[in-house]
């Protein structure tokens, strides 16, 4: 084969999503009717299909009759091929029941499509005496299998395609099956739409390592039971799940979320995540939770964002009339964002009083959200509430305690231990689920980590009890371990070295990337938990003396920083956010902040500085007010503290035209008692 066809029909496991489609009706059609009539039906029809393939960007492997095999993730991958896949499958249904309706074969309006997909490794090469190019392996038997399964009209996923297309769709959690030379039962779920929004923050990977939540029976039992009591009491429920850092909250909510939505098809579900580097924005947590519904961004045009917000608000809005209205809402959820509003006849009111005017939009936001469960249930996840802000914590304590209605809300929440301590005043008698360290035992990380199911007890063993309990740091030593070069899990009787801190552990997955992937994951930890791509570029090109002390090169820096964030995503080091902040970047989280502090802490003090300049000067470029605070925190690390001073005068303007004086003062105080400028660090 030339080096052409190989590099465009590359070899080796790749990681695909195969999806079977069968038109049922067929072999009846061809009874009733002449074979040239069916075979001038099934070549339009065909041909209608494969286009919405071809356009989703799909690989049509094979094609026999009235039966397809379609791949998503060769010859080329994206990240998001599942969803393409989905969004694919769910046209072609469409295509059909168009063409249906406009044939004049009454015999043929009875075709159905049938359809199955899974999402998982599989062998890409060519074979049989052609050279075929395609896909073998248990993946394409498993995609098979569900398409077996699938009623006629529907489409069915397997587990593993619906972790990858969670909040992109609305799911129907289905009868586990059995397939097919197994004993094991699976699950499987059947695709009903796709959501014209968002419904909560979503990433992407490229696979990895597959985990089970293990031993959090009672914390799932106990949600689904406040989930119905929110539900039964009509009104709303704050629930806080707590513990140290890496137990497994974040997960536990990801999981009991996923339970819901795929159990529950009416349900409405949105979330946000507040983060240090904003923990002095405004509303941030509130921010972020209607950005993502509404898909905003930070740079959007004024009347775009406008548009946005207006139709975002009414499509959660309802037809009942009422005291107020949608664009009302939209006006004062808008201005407590970021959207701004020229001459608002809603918002001129309350110019002079801040505080008056952010009460009104609490207020209408309750509506909002009363409105929205009259469809069906509402459920909020807020991860990460020590480091949420002042207003958004209000926001928070308005709709569990101080609406003037009963809203049927679950919000679900969760902090360090620490968190309720600090803020006693508003989460004193919240529903507190406090997560314990797992049980120390070899059968939970077997349970947990189906790739360990023959390894032996010692290995087990050794890990559970290195883990002491902390999921966390048990998931990153199974990735360490399984990625040592000449481990193998036959060899029973010599155990690797593992770490002895989550740190050390940390410190070596660093170490194992390559020379451009370590110096993207520092430069990206200067920019914080989430980053974003250009930053990373700016960091790069602007800070040459970390790039001569890295020993990393300019050469094709653009090439080297997508391929080395590839790297960060393969080794399950960061994530890529769907959307982001700003339009046309492409934003990434560290997994873990206890992994963006290991990356950060690697460079040098000095080297720092000179990041979090150019940080901070590609962020001015971008930012609005809200972020303000943020400019400045880069600006003073760097050591300019002029600048760092301007940006926390802007924030602190802010922060007082929202009503936060007492945020504001603080912020004008940290400005006045900056020194001057480090000019060692300042210079540019």
């Amino acid at each position: 084969m030339s080096v052409d066809v190989e590099s465009k029909f590359p070899e080796g496991r790749r990681l695909v999503s195969v999806l079977f489609a069968d038109i049922l009706g067929f072999s009846t059609l061809a009874d009733q009717l002449d074979p040239e009539i069916v075979s001038g039906l099934m070549r339009d029809l065909w041909s209608r299909l494969n286009k919405i393939v071809e356009e989703h960007g799909g690989f049509v492997d094979k094609q026999l009759g009235d039966s397809i095999m379609v791949i998503w993730g060769v010859p080329e991958s994206l990240e998001d091929d599942a969803e393409r896949a989905v969004s694919a499958s769910l046209e072609l249904l469409t295509g059909l029941n168009k063409f249906k309706e406009n044939t004049e074969y009454s015999e043929a309006k009875t075709l159905q499509l049938r359809m199955g997909i899974h999402t998982g490794l599989a062998l890409a090469g060519n074979v049989g005496i052609h050279g075929e190019y395609t896909v073998l392996g248990n993946t394409v038997r498993i995609a098979q299998r569900m398409e077996e399964n699938a009623e006629q009209g529907s489409l069915i996923v397997s587990e593993a395609t619906y972790q990858s297309i969670r909040g992109a769709f609305q799911v129907k959690r289905l009868t586990p099956v059995q397939l097919v030379g197994t004993k094991k039962l699976v699950n499987i779920f059947q695709i009903l739409e796709e959501l014209p929004q968002p419904t909560k923050l979503r990433y992407r990977s490229k696979g990895g390592l597959k985990t089970i939540l293990v031993g959090r029976e009672e914390e799932m039992a106990r949600l689904e039971d406040l989930f119905q009591h929110t539900r039964q009491q009509n009104k709303t429920q704050l629930v806080l799940v707590t513990g140290d850092v890496g137990v497994g909250k974040s997960r536990l909510l990801f999981e009991f979320a996923g339970q819901l939505e795929t159990e529950n098809p009416l349900l409405t579900v949105m979330s946000s995540r507040a983060l240090k580097q904003t923990s002095q924005v405004p509303f941030y947590l509130w921010k972020e939770l209607w950005s993502n519904r509404f898909d905003l961004n930070e740079d959007d045009p004024v009347e775009s964002a406008r548009k946005k917000t207006i139709d975002g608000v009414l499509t959660l809005w309802g037809q009942a009339l009422g005291e107020v209205t949608a664009v009302e809402a939209a006006h004062f959820l808008g201005d407590q964002i970021g959207v701004t509003w020229d001459k608002s006849r809603y918002l001129e009111p309350f110019n002079t009083d801040p505080k008056l005017r952010i009460e009104r939009s609490f207020l209408l936001q309750a509506e909002l959200f009363n409105r929205a469960s009259q469809r069906g249930p509402v459920v909020l996840i807020l991860d990460d509430l020590q480091w949420a802000d002042s207003g958004s914590l209000a926001m928070i304590n308005y709709l569990w305690k101080s609406a003037d209605r009963e809203i049927p809300l679950l919000i679900l929440s969760c902090a360090r231990t620490e968190f309720i301590k600090e803020n006693l005043e508003i989460f004193q008698d919240v529903e507190q689920i406090e997560l314990k360290p797992l049980p120390v035992s070899s059968e939970i990380v077997r349970d947990a980590y189906p790739a360990l199911k023959e390894a032996p007890d010692s290995l087990l063993s050794a890990l559970a009890e290195r883990a002491e309990g902390n999921p966390y740091f048990l998931e990153e030593m199974v990735k360490n371990v399984l990625r040592s070069e000449g481990f193998s899990l036959e060899e029973k009787d010599e155990l690797p070295v593992l770490p002895g801190s989550v740190e050390e552990l940390l410190q070596s997955r660093l170490d194992s990337l390559s020379m451009e992937g370590r110096a993207t994951a520092f430069f990206a930890a200067i920019a914080g938990r989430v980053f974003w791509k250009g930053a990373v570029l700016a960091a790069f090109r602007g800070s040459p003396g970390v790039t001569k002390a890295l020993d990393v090169s300019s050469h094709n820096i653009v090439g080297k920083v997508q391929v080395a964030l590839d790297e960060l995503m393969e080794m399950e080091l960061a994530f890529l956010r769907v959307g982001s902040a700003f339009s046309g970047e492409r934003e990434y989280i560290f997994k873990h902040s206890l992994l963006q502090e290991q990356a950060y802490q690697r460079l040098p003090e000095n080297l720092q500085a000179e990041c979090h300049l150019v940080i901070a000067e590609w962020l001015a470029e971008r930012v609005g007010l809200e972020r303000s605070v943020c400019v400045a925190n880069h600006f003073e690390a760097a050591g300019v503290y002029d600048q760092a001073q301007a940006y926390y005068t802007k924030a602190a303007e802010h922060a007082r035209a929202k009503g936060y004086d007492k945020e504001a003062d603080d912020l004008q105080y940290h400005a006045r008692t900056l020194p001057e400028n480090n000019f060692g660090q300042g210079e540019k």
